[in-house]
Order: C-alpha cells, then sequence, then structure tokens
C-alpha cells in the first residue's frame, strides 16, 4: 500500500508544544520528589534499624548493671501510699527532709575535704 501522509492543522502549535514541555517539566519534578522520597524511606529504616539496635543493647546493659548492683530498698516511695493519709504524708516529708539534709551535711563535707586538698 502506499504511504499517506495526513497532516492536522493545529492552530497555536507554539502553544501546544508550551504546554508539552510544562507537562514534562512537571513530571520530572514530580519524579524528582518521589526519588526524595523513596531515599528518605530508605534512611529512615535503617536509622529505624540502628535505633532497634542501640535500644536492645541498653536494655543488656541495664539488666547486667542490675545483676551487677546488690539489691537495695528504696527509701522514698512514691505513689499510692503518699496519698493515704495526710499524717502518712507528713511522715514521709519529714523522713524526705532528714535524708535532704543528710545528703547536703555530706556533700559539704566532701566539698571540704576537696577544698583541703586543693
Amino acid at each position: 500500500m502506499e504511504d499517506s501522509q495526513y497532516f492536522v492543522h493545529i492552530k497555536s502549535p507554539v502553544d501546544v508544544r508550551r504546554g508539552i514541555l510544562g507537562s514534562s517539566r512537571q513530571i520530572i519534578q514530580i519524579l524528582q520528589r518521589y526519588e526524595r522520597i523513596k531515599s528518605l524511606r530508605v534512611r529512615k529504616i535503617e536509622r529505624m534499624a540502628l535505633l532497634r539496635a542501640l535500644n536492645k543493647e541498653i536494655n543488656l546493659l541495664v539488666a547486667k548493671l542490675k545483676r551487677e548492683l546488690p539489691a537495695a530498698e528504696m527509701r522514698l516511695r512514691l505513689g499510692k501510699e503518699e496519698k493515704k493519709t495526710k499524717r502518712g504524708r507528713e511522715e514521709k516529708e519529714e523522713y524526705a527532709g532528714d535524708e535532704l539534709r543528710k545528703l547536703e551535711s555530706e556533700l559539704r563535707m566532701i566539698e571540704d575535704k576537696i577544698g583541703r586538698l586543693a
């Protein structure tokens, strides 16, 4: 058969070309944003894996530390026991105040020793 050629008249070829190029530019920008998002997702997954590994290591170290430290009872208890009565609160506050005074005096003694050494 014959090669027949058809010509179609476009009223404003410059505008059509400009529109096609503008659409192509938008598609390229969208693809670039998509690639950035993909790379961010990969970085996020890598960092999440790193955080999980660090969290496991921290948990192991805390467990090891708990095994190594001697068992001791906490002197200051917070929570439900404090809420029982006013009297109980006052006693605990006095106890906490005594502990605070003891710690402050120990701190002063240590600072004095450091001052004598310097």
